[in-house]
């Protein structure tokens, strides 16, 4: 089975859908039909949609789940927690654009079971949730992996069950 990359886009300015596209173009110029490309999106209207119409990814629209918290800003990526639970999934920004094949992403596809993140600049912008992210670490959510059977939903309601915050 494929990998999957998945883009999710709300609403956001022209810009952000240029952004997008070029995110998409370059991806698909370098791995080419190695992944299944999706694009999760919330709150779009018919001209948002046909702004992205033409990216010949898979659309997916995205809604809340019923036993899951609210999506608020960066937690759109999150709905559904999963596209498919065989596959390596990889979590991308749409201002993201990625120029050259990375070998970290080749290890990730090529490991059963390891994560990929990238790091952050900012020296751990974590807020409430500071106590959930391991010391030494500086994750940023604008691109990850998660490993094929990894039941993300799960981990994300036992956390949230958990938390304090």
């Amino acid at each position: 089975m494929k990998p999957i990359i998945r883009w999710t886009i709300g609403l956001v300015s022209d810009f952000g859908f240029l952004s997008l596209k070029k995110s998409i173009e370059s991806f698909r110029n370098i791995y080419k039909d190695e992944f299944d490309y999706f694009l999760c999106h919330n709150s779009l209207d018919k001209r948002h949609l046909d702004m992205v119409s033409d990216l010949e990814v898979q659309m997916f629209e995205q809604k809340p789940c019923v036993d899951m918290f609210d999506p608020l800003g960066v937690a759109w990526k999150l709905y559904p927690p999963r596209l498919r639970l065989c596959s390596h999934e990889l979590f991308i920004d749409n201002d993201l654009i990625i120029l050259t094949r990375i070998k970290e992403i080749d290890d990730f596809l090529s490991s059963g079971n390891s994560f990929l993140y990238s790091e952050s600049r900012l020296d751990r912008p974590y807020g409430k949730y500071e106590s959930e992210v391991a010391s030494g670490f500086k994750m940023n959510s604008g691109f990850f992996g998660i490993p094929p059977e990894f039941d993300f939903e799960k981990e994300i309601k036992k956390k949230m069950t958990e938390s304090p915050h």
